[in-house]
């Protein structure tokens, strides 16, 4: 029988009323059914966060803590408005493509077209299309963000089936292409700014699925299946085949150092690696959908495996002991007042999106595989138990009822003290694990604020006047004997001076000086290992040209191999501010890279952060809790898994 948005409602209505008290005595209540779970929280999505801009009436995106068109304070429009009559460049953001994805997919299981309005309203206002000037310099453009527009388009399509969409999809798909696509080196751009040219691992995988969905849908067009083959054959170009895939079989953050080029280049500096750090759980989903879609339209079963060990990956190593997926690692951000937003960009609800598109896409592969008899029963057994105990968790102890506390900062609705639909704080689980700051992608490990100085002068390389901290660092990066450069901001310390450069002997200099005049990159130690190394003080050969080290002096000379941390400190050791506040001692993260517990720390943000501030920074220097944000990406995040376990649910 076919279930409709209207049978759904009226079943809510006579049987689930009043739904608060259900669910905050949901030990005493009949559970919600995954659709009722689902539908429940798309009523929510759409009533607190489907807003409309007060300046131009008729816009409505999928407002997010803290963020109509940048950071921002939660009650503050100030940042929505309209270039032309058909882009609102500062209303929409990568989050609305996920929520309209969503709706699609909740529309395909349910076979209701209900909400198909909201998309049209959408596109004809978001500046995601193929129309974009991708060379201007005005603004950063974010690539990954217009991957995520073109997903959700096909999603559309496949929805509505109106031909529209698919024009639409196919256009921005050839804009990808052509903007995106490093044509020397391969691989795709995360931005096109140049000071953001990272090949991270999120738009190489979008693009992954984009293309090989389009080669499943339309297989009498080989060009999509060249093409999807040509992504999944670059990502997976690196290590010996392994690609960019963490030792653990998860997706790394990507590949490093940025601007870098294929695996077949001969310059260490230029060349490809993987960051071997294990990325967020999206980069997952998106692996194992693509698999799947290339497993069905070729039957190359290379696919399959490598889809069915990603999710052996994920139910490994990615769940709590209790078997629900994992919390994604937080963002540490400069919260002023607990109030929900953040200094440098947003409070960090990115993240919480993540898991629900890893769930999104995991019900993909899972009815790919399951159509065709390519999933075993056991495995599926498996899955859906993961699915269902993490949608019980989020479902009893992550949604929040009416009437709201004065914590919900980023709710700028009045309360409505009547209403039945729940909202979804970022976390599914009781408890989160300490969470480790994956390091930056670059070249150079950078910091603010740090100053070096020389003991003797046998190391320094070269000082002098330069035009800006970029020609400081060039000179540091083609010089093979650079370590390390200083690059003075204000001319008001050292007069004449601006740039000097120190080769790799770490007993000349030093850089502990917390100086806001100053900034200090330190040159990456690609290809070397602490295996076998760990409390040796023997410098290690790296395959840039440098050395590195193993022993517990290089935190504090800034030179430690990129595993140190992994191999050389105990598993359990996460870095703390505790009783380091203030004090310019740079800790070891695991991964490679160091965070920070001084003014100058920068709060993460993605995978490319420089000069983070170790986790708990807010927390014991600032005296700072972070507060309940819930927002349209959480929201969105648990609709998603809620879909998963909808669609898992009827699965036989």
């Amino acid at each position: 029988m076919t279930i409709t948005f209207m049978t759904v409602s009226l079943f809510l209505l006579f049987y689930f009323l009043p739904v608060g008290l259900a669910a905050r005595n949901s030990k005493q209540s009949p559970p919600l059914l995954p659709v009722e779970r689902a539908n429940y929280t798309l009523q929510g999505l759409l009533e607190y966060y489907w807003m409309t801009d007060p300046v131009y009436k008729q816009i409505q995106f999928f407002f997010a803590c803290g963020q109509i068109g940048g950071g921002g304070s939660p009650y503050v429009w100030n940042k929505c408005s309209c270039y032309s009559t058909k882009s609102c460049i500062d209303c929409y953001r990568w989050w609305d493509a996920v929520a309209l994805e969503s709706i699609a997919t909740f529309g395909v299981y349910t076979d209701s077209k209900d909400y198909s309005t909201i998309p049209e309203v959408v596109f004809r206002h978001s500046p995601y299309n193929s129309k974009w000037d991708a060379t201007s310099t005005y603004y950063c453009t974010f690539v990954d963000d217009f991957a995520w527009y073109g997903i959700a388009y096909l999603r559309i399509y496949e929805w509505l089936k109106a031909p529209v969409w698919l024009e639409r999809t196919t256009l921005l798909f050839e804009w990808l292409w052509k903007y995106g696509w490093d044509q020397t080196c391969g691989g795709f751009w995360w931005n096109l700014c140049d000071t953001q040219h990272y090949k991270d691992s999120i738009t190489i995988v979008e693009m992954m699925h984009l293309t090989s969905k389009l080669a499943y849908l339309f297989p009498k067009n080989d060009t999509y299946l060249l093409k999807a083959e040509k992504v999944w054959n670059w990502f997976f170009s690196f290590d010996d085949g392994y690609g960019l895939m963490s030792d653990k079989y998860l997706v790394s953050t990507g590949a490093i150092p940025e601007k870098c080029c294929n695996s077949s280049s001969k310059d260490p500096l230029t060349k490809c690696y993987n960051s071997k750090i294990s990325g967020t759980s999206y980069n997952q989903g998106l692996l194992m959908s693509s698999a799947a879609y290339l497993y069905r339209r070729t039957g190359n079963k290379t696919y399959l495996l490598v889809g069915m060990r990603a999710l052996e990956a994920i139910l490994s190593n990615y769940t709590t002991d209790e078997g629900i997926l994992i919390d994604e690692p937080r963002s540490y951000q400069t919260y002023n007042n607990e109030q929900c937003w953040g200094g440098i960009s947003d409070p960090g609800g990115d993240y919480y999106s993540f898991q629900g598109i890893f769930m999104l896409h995991l019900s993909y592969f899972i009815d790919l595989l399951r159509e065709n008899g390519s999933l075993p029963d056991d495995t599926l057994e498996r899955v859906k138990s993961f699915v269902s105990k993490t949608s019980d968790a989020a479902w009893t102890r992550s949604a929040v009822w009416a009437p709201f506390t004065e914590e919900d900062v980023c709710n700028t609705n009045p309360k409505k003290l009547t209403s039945k639909y729940p909202k979804f704080h970022w976390w599914w689980g009781m408890n989160n694990t300490e969470q480790i700051i994956p390091p930056s992608p670059r070249i150079f490990f950078h910091k603010m604020e740090l100053r070096c100085y020389t003991l003797v002068n046998n190391s320094q390389l070269w000082q002098g006047e330069v035009i800006d901290e970029g020609t400081c660092m060039v000179k540091c990066l083609y010089n093979k004997t650079c370590a390390k450069y200083l690059f003075q901001t204000y001319e008001d310390k050292v007069q004449g001076l601006n740039c000097w450069l120190w080769t790799y002997n770490r007993t000349d200099h030093i850089c502990n000086k917390s100086d806001s005049d100053f900034t200090a990159g330190f040159k990456r130690p690609v290809g070397a290992s602490c295996a076998g190394h760990c409390n040796n003080s023997t410098p290690i050969n790296t395959s840039n040209g440098g050395v590195c080290y193993c022993d517990s002096q290089c935190p504090k000379h800034l030179d430690c191999c990129l595993d140190y941390a992994d191999l050389c400190l105990p598993q359990d050791t996460v870095p703390s501010c505790k009783g380091q506040c203030s004090q310019n001692v740079s800790q070891p993260i695991r991964g490679g890279g160091y965070c920070w517990c001084m003014d100058g720390c920068l709060g993460y943000t993605d995978n490319n952060s420089d000069g983070s501030c170790c986790p708990d920074y807010h927390k014991n220097c600032l005296n700072i809790t972070m507060p309940t944000c819930l927002d349209a990406r959480s929201q969105g995040s648990a609709f998603n898994l809620f879909i998963a376990h909808l669609k898992l649910s009827k699965i036989n």
